[in-house]
């Protein structure tokens, strides 16, 4: 169940990411799919749906990925 639980936050993330960006920059896409906490996936699908300043999405995921 935890895994379907993370593939579906990170799919969902990827969503607002392309509604947001577009297309999404490879290094944003190839950083998403290392994740496995679904709490930070959810903490960058709201940064996400706020569509803020890329940069501070990017701060964001920098802390996610740094595990």
């Amino acid at each position: 169940i935890e895994k379907g639980a993370t593939e579906k936050a990170r799919e969902m993330l990827m969503v607002a990411l392309e509604a947001w960006l577009g297309i999404v920059p490879a290094h944003i896409a190839d950083k998403v799919r290392t994740l496995s906490r679904t709490d930070a996936l959810s903490a960058l699908h709201r940064q996400a749906l706020q569509r803020k300043e890329i940069e501070d999405f990017e701060k964001l995921l920098e802390l996610a990925t740094a595990e």
